[in-house]
């Protein structure tokens, strides 16, 4: 396999972890459930097949009309037709960015919406805790 130039790296890392942040982003919705959140962090702590499956992750298959595939990533890198290995190559890189950066914005949207709420009195924040009277 042809080694991909310093260049090309940077480029796939910045397209793929674009699109792995993206991706993400549809995962919830604003009326997800703290519920499901947590069902979502415990599914894929444990590895859980049912839960990591009901999560679409991005590929290059062009399964769907608008999908980002291998065509374009070739285009985007400016890979000539007949550079079959080194389109090889810039794809297995993409799947494992865009898969990792797919994966941490999920983990980062779920410890977002389970941290805990902030102890206030009075509207200021409570260094020890919260107390019913302030």
């Amino acid at each position: 396999m042809p080694e991909l130039s310093a260049e090309m790296r940077a480029e796939i890392e910045r397209i793929a972890t674009g699109h792995g942040k993206a991706a993400a982003s549809w995962a919830f919705d604003g009326n997800t459930s703290r519920e499901t959140y947590e069902a979502a962090r415990k599914g894929i702590d444990d590895g859980d097949p049912m839960v990591m499956d009901g999560f679409r992750v991005p590929d290059l298959s062009g399964k769907f009309s608008d999908d980002y595939d291998d065509r374009a990533l070739a285009c985007d890198l400016d890979i000539p037709e007949d550079e079959h290995d080194t389109l090889d190559e810039a794809a297995t890189e993409y799947l494992a960015v865009v898969n990792d950066a797919y994966w941490a914005e999920i983990e980062r949207m779920i410890n977002i919406q389970l941290a805990p709420e902030p102890c206030t009195c009075y509207g200021a924040p409570v260094a020890s805790g919260c107390t019913p009277d302030c």
